[in-house]
């Protein structure tokens, strides 16, 4: 079956070619490193801005046709959103639009679209909203699994852990992973961490993220903010019935998106023996083995560390 790998083009229609042309030539040409060609098409000109992997075309409005602001709750395009790679090329993005006269929104995390939507928000001369995001780790999952995610995924979603709604859930979990590990935390250790979910895993002190699938919660994962600009892993779990499916590395991924916002760049994690496929995860992600951060640890346990490049937002 053949498949669509991208977008071919884009048309937009404007009221005034000229005055769109110096618009994008300024934010895809200027900015976003396109390239430009014009043509003509049925005796109208067009102006052609393309990249290796696709083409936004400018063509001109019929004279006949009302020249008011674009209205994106009226048939037709709502609006154009072009994609880079991190949350980092956002905010380059947003400081290059704004130094060349565009009224171009801050980049900012938007945590109702998902956890780790970075975006910066603009419009054409002609009122269309244009917007430029990340490749969020929701998408580079999407993409890198798309062979071995079987239909029932296609609801796979992440989110933040919300406090208090979400405290039953996540120890029912976290004591499922516990006992899976065969950990006997459940009279001590565990009971003691409910009432730091508050303070340890809410923004800025941590957060958990959780997977769904469909309706099912299947996995969590946990960053624990501990000093200066440092972050402890915890609780990174998938249940067993949803393994193999790249949860645990899409989970980890949004948690390594997010930790900039926290003001951390170095991560750490310590995994025991039950663990070596997780293990093997961590290393092909870039996280490298290091002495232990903590005294008493059982003599399987591995730590590992990665740090992460810096946060420019």
């Amino acid at each position: 079956m053949p498949e669509v790998i991208g977008i071919d083009h884009i048309y937009l229609t404007v009221s005034d070619l000229a005055r769109a042309e110096a618009f994008y030539t300024a934010v895809l040409q200027g900015v976003l490193g396109y390239r430009s060609n014009r043509f003509t098409l049925a005796g109208d000109p067009h102006v052609q801005f393309y990249n290796r992997h696709h083409g936004i075309v400018l063509r001109p409005a019929r004279p006949d046709t009302p020249q008011q602001p674009h209205n994106p709750y009226s048939p037709g395009l709502h609006h154009l959103c072009l994609r880079v790679s991190s949350a980092s090329d956002v905010a380059d993005t947003a400081r290059a639009l704004q130094a060349a006269g565009i009224a171009a929104t801050d980049a900012r995390l938007y945590p109702e679209y998902a956890p780790d939507y970075c975006a910066t928000f603009f419009t054409d001369p002609d009122g269309l909203r244009l917007e430029v995001t990340n490749y969020r780790a929701e998408r580079r999952e999407r993409h890198d699994h798309w062979d071995t995610l079987p239909p029932h995924m296609s609801t796979f979603t992440l989110r933040l852990a919300a406090y208090p709604a979400d405290t039953a859930p996540l120890l029912d979990l976290i004591r499922e992973y516990l006992t899976w590990l065969n950990v006997d935390l459940c009279g001590r250790g565990l009971e003691k961490e409910l009432p730091q979910f508050e303070t340890l895993f809410s923004p800025p002190s941590g957060l958990f993220v959780l997977a769904h699938v469909g309706t099912e919660l299947a996995g969590c994962a946990g960053l624990l903010v501990h000093h200066g600009r440092t972050a402890e892993l915890k609780r990174v779990y998938v249940r067993p019935a949803h393994r193999g499916l790249g949860l645990g590395e899409a989970m980890l991924r949004r948690l390594m998106e997010l930790a900039p916002t926290l003001a951390v760049d170095h991560l750490i994690l310590d995994a025991v023996a039950p663990t070596t496929h997780a293990q093997a995860l961590y290393r092909r992600m870039g996280f490298t083995e290091t002495p232990p951060y903590y005294d008493n640890a059982a003599p399987d346990t591995r730590f590992f560390e990665l740090h992460l490049p810096p946060c420019t937002l």
